[in-house]
């Protein structure tokens, strides 16, 4: 299994603009979501308030909201105002801390009939994940909505497996996008390939493609 499966059960923790960060928790997504942070909704323009309010509320325990700037907050907004490329830094370090913290596992779905796993999509994210993390894992709301966003969106994933819907993991070998010549491939590693990476449905009519062009077109160099 690749980092991302790591840093999302093993969160690593930041300082940022001078307070200590390690969870980013599908609690912490609701409030930024609530407060209409472009960090939380994906804004390209991100304000020195921006980030003061997501430090603040990376902060917070599940249950609790209040996110009034503190004396330390003025302080801080001054300082990052007066140096920007210090503000820059701090952002950055934000910003991929938040990535490592919500790096989900990335799959091939199989089935023929284009399974999903239901309610996740139609609703918030967050509380479809904190509603599957209770239905499915039987934990509780308060350590569900405490939950690290990556090992959440990892669990459920894994739940999904185990109910039945077809996903194979993919590791960063997978998802590698260099161009693989499939030409050199003798019969059984082109079967085997393709039984490892597409869904069942597929394999037959990739296989008899690779065959009749690939292979034959490798053949002719």
């Amino acid at each position: 299994m690749d980092d991302r499966f790591y840093h999302s059960f093993l969160p690593p923790v930041v300082k940022v603009c001078g307070k200590d960060l390690q969870t980013f928790s599908l609690w912490h997504h609701l409030v930024l979501s609530a407060a209409n942070s472009p960090i939380a909704l994906g804004g390209d323009r991100i304000s020195i308030p921006d980030l003061l309010i997501a430090v603040r509320v990376c902060c917070l325990k599940y249950g609790e909201s209040g996110i009034k700037p503190t004396l330390r907050d003025v302080w801080w907004k001054r300082k990052l105002t007066k140096n920007p490329r210090l503000f820059r830094a701090e952002l950055e370090k934000f910003y991929d801390w938040m990535a490592k913290q919500s790096s989900p596992p990335k799959f091939y779905r199989g089935g023929g009939d284009g399974s999903v796993t239901k309610g996740i999509e139609s609703g918030p994210r967050c509380l479809g994940l904190a509603c599957s993390l209770m239905s499915r894992g039987g934990i509780s709301e308060n350590s569900a909505w405490d939950c690290n966003l990556g090992r959440a969106m990892w669990m459920d994933a894994q739940f999904a497996q185990l109910e039945g819907i077809q996903l194979r993991f993919l590791d960063d070998a997978d998802l590698d996008d260099s161009e693989i010549d499939l030409s050199t491939l003798t019969d059984d590693e082109a079967m085997l390939k393709f039984q490892n990476e597409l869904p069942e449905e597929l394999v037959g009519p990739t296989f008899d493609h690779w065959k009749n062009k690939i292979k034959k077109k490798g053949g002719d160099r």
